[in-house]
């Protein structure tokens, strides 16, 4: 029996968001990127429109559903909705939806980055021993590679995103996670084994984005990390992240 699975990355990004997760998908026979069109490569957001996007996640799918008998599918963020909408058109195998953005905006992110920032600071200063200056260090190294996270994710929007959201564009992805969203509604109930993952830092998804695709998915299993924000896989989680993700479309 062959299997393959295509992954689909997020609005104004690339196939990056994926990181060191291509590393783990040795035990596929293909592995195929979507390239969202005017993404990737060759940047050119005038072809990113609702049609030629989801010909191309139909295209990638039905061409690798005729040379293999399971077909996995990855998505993140624009992706994840995108990977949802497909659940409702072809035969998924399995579907790993990561910080999909069926809802968006998310408006506690904030809070939630403070907060599990304070608790981690507090708990390592109050855990540690040594004089003041010993025990402020290390609850600042503590804190550090979380705040690192953080960077990533605001330098990933200043690169990328910032610079090209615009009328547009916007429009464009806003149409398609409203088609995405009107799929699952017509549909009812996904039977596709699936697995959502999402961060309480998420800047962009908010929690209600994942009790929408719960209503929807019959057979689903969540998984919530408190210390990642949108970018989870480029993090320096990525590879114990992408290892959930992993042996989930394994089991």
């Amino acid at each position: 029996m062959s299997k393959a699975v295509m992954t689909i990355h997020g609005f104004l990004t690339s196939t990056e968001d994926f990181g060191v997760l291509y590393k783990m998908l040795g035990d596929y026979d293909e592995v195929v990127k979507v390239k969202i069109p005017g993404h990737d490569e060759k940047v050119d957001y005038k072809l990113f429109t609702t049609d030629a996007t989801l010909f191309a996640v139909l295209d990638t799918f039905d061409d690798l559903k005729s040379r293999h008998d399971e077909v996995d599918v990855v998505g993140f963020s624009m992706g994840g909705a995108l990977t949802s909408w497909l659940c409702t058109k072809r035969p998924v195998h399995k579907a790993v939806l990561i910080a999909p953005s069926n809802k968006y905006l998310n408006f506690h992110s904030l809070f939630a980055m403070l907060k599990f920032y304070y608790e981690t600071y507090a708990d390592a200063y109050h855990g540690s021993l040594g004089e003041f200056g010993q025990r402020l260090r290390w609850a600042e190294s503590a804190v550090a590679p979380h705040a690192q996270n953080s960077m990533l994710t605001l330098r990933i929007g200043i690169r990328r995103m910032l610079p090209n959201i615009n009328i547009k564009t916007y429009s464009t992805f806003k149409d398609l996670m409203k088609i995405c969203n009107q799929a699952l509604e017509g549909k009812g109930k996904v039977d596709v084994p699936s697995l959502i993952m999402w961060g309480e830092f998420d800047e962009l998804v908010p929690k209600s984005s994942i009790t929408h695709l719960q209503k929807y998915f019959t057979h689903f299993k969540t998984l919530t990390y408190k210390d990642v924000g949108h970018a989870m896989l480029m993090t320096n989680r990525g590879p114990a992240l992408s290892k959930d993700v992993v042996a989930f479309l394994a089991e």
